[in-house]
């Protein structure tokens, strides 16, 4: 005969729910099961036990003294189990614990397709004793900042300065060439390319991918401007063109202050990635950030 603890406890829990409704059909609802399957689970937990474990008939139902112990030995089972699951998971905490410094680009936080919102909420939950240090970066600074060990994750563009490290792509995003209402090319009705590279450009002054530097290079750039910020300030100024991510240029866009140039032939794609050093991968809360931003976007992806 097995022993106790060989038990299926999915047997266990359903012959607990029929003792604590008293009866077969009192637990069809709470089980969600025909009274002619509880009969038959309740066989074999009564085979796999050798006894039986209750009266069930047209006399009524009751527990044999037998059920009665198995009952009362089952309750102690399962709250052993929940002290043990309990236990392992403030153990499981305790190793959560510390501080994860993350770097975010400064063009990425109001992406509709950047979840991470989400993901700091169920980090939050799985890991309270955690402490997070976030700040908004430029790509470059970004891959300096990982490089020198000053954050555990950076979220930036997938590029050449990142292939030493460990990245994940979380979603892409297109960028166009913009120019103000202010500025003389905004209205327009056609757009020359070659005048359009003798105006007055703003450039992000780091040679982050090939896709950027290639779309800069052939531009007029009298002013540099890393953040996003200030880039997106100057253009508006309506002095400078240059390149905006499209979810940044849009709210201007539709309020009639921005307008994108020749965006069929002027506009490059961007994957953005969370990258980390490779040796830093065992880091706990690292691997945990890394699983969420990897779980919720790949759902949301699929969402969508």
């Amino acid at each position: 005969m097995k022993q106790p603890l060989d038990q299926d406890p999915r047997l266990l829990r359903l012959f607990m729910a029929v003792a604590e409704c008293g009866g077969l059909s009192a637990a069809e609802q709470r089980l969600g099961l025909s009274r002619s399957t509880i009969s038959t689970h309740l066989s074999e937990l009564e085979s796999r036990l050798g006894f039986r474990l209750c009266q069930r008939g047209r006399g009524g139902f009751a527990l044999t003294p037998e059920g009665e112990a198995t009952y009362q030995a089952a309750k102690h089972w399962m709250a052993a189990g929940e002290a043990f699951q309990q236990q392992v998971l403030e153990l499981q905490h305790r190793q959560l614990q510390g501080e994860l410094i993350i770097a975010i680009s400064d063009d990425s936080l109001n992406h509709p397709n950047f979840s991470f919102s989400e993901v700091v909420q169920r980090f939050r939950a799985q890991a309270p004793g955690a402490h997070l240090r976030v700040s908004s970066l430029n790509p470059s600074a970004i891959a300096e900042a990982i490089g020198a060990g000053q954050a555990h994750i950076g979220l930036a563009p997938q590029s050449s300065l990142t292939e030493r490290f460990y990245s994940k792509v979380l979603y892409q995003e297109q960028s166009f060439l913009y120019c103000a209402a202010s500025h003389p090319l905004f209205d327009a009705r056609t757009h020359n390319r070659q005048a359009l590279l003798q105006q007055d450009f703003v450039g992000a002054g780091y040679s982050w991918h090939a896709a950027l530097t290639e779309r800069e290079a052939p531009f007029n750039t009298c002013a540099i401007a890393p953040e996003l910020e200030a880039r997106l300030a100057l253009i508006l100024s309506g002095t400078y063109l240059g390149f905006l991510p499209e979810h940044v240029a849009a709210p201007w866009v539709a309020k009639g202050s921005l307008t994108a140039l020749l965006p069929d032939e002027l506009h490059y794609t961007t994957k953005m990635a969370a990258h980390c050093q490779s040796q830093q991968r065992s880091n706990k809360l690292l691997h945990l950030l890394f699983a969420l931003l990897n779980d919720v976007h790949y759902v949301n992806a699929k969402k969508n």
